[in-house]
Formats: C-alpha cells, structure tokens, sequence
C-alpha cells in the first residue's frame, strides 16, 4: 500500500463507521425532517454520501451501480427529490460499497496519488491526492452535518466507537 495513503486511509475506515453511528436510532420519519425549508434533512445528505462513494469506486475503474441511483439521479437540490429511499436501504448500500471503496484505497500507489488528477475539480494543475484528500474532507464535513442534525432532533450525539 501506498506510503501516502496510510493517513487517508485511516479517515476513510473512520468515516465508514462514523457515518453508521450518525444513523443509529434514526427512524425514517426523523430522516425525512428538515430544520427548516433552506436545510437538507439526514436522508438526502446521506443519500449523497453514498452516491459519492460510488463514484470513486467507478472512477477507480470498478464497474459498480449504486443501485439507489435511480432515487436522487439528476439530483441538485433536496427540493427536486421526489421520494427517498428507506434509511435501512442506504445503511445496506453504504456497507456493501465501502467494502470495496476501503479495498480500492489500498490499491492506490503512491506514483498515482502524485499524479495528475484524471478529473480536477478545482484547477488542471491537482493531483490525484489532492483530490482524494479534498474528497474525504468532504464526507467529513457531512457526516458533521448527519452528527449535527441527530442532536438538533434530540437524539444522543453520535459516538466515535
């Protein structure tokens, strides 16, 4: 495994059961509740999480489908989802995906994660580590709003066990 990848890896292992313990004791009409009308609500932000696991197995090159995808497919907005998926459905989704998300970091070598970004999102000059820190940051900063929101409902707040 890449020398690089050791740090990332560790947030990633840290996100997967986080982002688990964010969704204990959720039911699904809590997941569907909003702190107000300009707020996501716990379903849709962990909605896209799953969603952005997903796609970094595929741009890893597995050839995975999400199969909640056709739930929040040209999505942009909490506002344009019709129906949701079941709380439970995500929490499968998600444990089966980062089996594989969590295998696909160990591949990662050091030579690639110094390379240039396949897809920037920033600037053409990004690396590939670069883009995979940029990345985990960003589940991070969600699972920060899922831990949030779980307390704002009144549930206990979200272990790191």
């Amino acid at each position: 495994m890449a020398h690089l990848m050791l740090p990332l890896l560790e947030i990633a292992k840290m996100n997967n059961g986080l982002f688990l313990n964010c969704l204990a004791d959720v039911d699904e009409t809590l997941a569907l509740q909003r702190p107000t009308d300009k707020t996501n609500n716990i379903n849709f932000i962990a909605c896209h999480l799953l969603d952005a696991r997903f796609y970094w197995v595929r741009y890893w090159g597995q050839p995975v489908t999400n199969p909640l995808q056709n739930y929040f497919d040209q999505i942009n907005s909490i506002e344009q989802m019709q129906k949701f998926p079941r709380l439970e459905q995500i929490k499968t989704e998600w444990q089966k995906i980062s089996v594989i998300f969590l295998e696909q970091l160990t591949k990662l070598t050091d030579d690639f994660l110094l390379g240039k970004a396949k897809t920037p999102f920033f600037n053409k000059d990004e690396t590939e580590l670069y883009i995979l820190s940029f990345t985990l940051e960003h589940e991070s900063y969600h699972i920060g709003q899922l831990a949030f929101l779980r307390k704002y409902f009144g549930l206990p707040a979200m272990k790191y066990s």
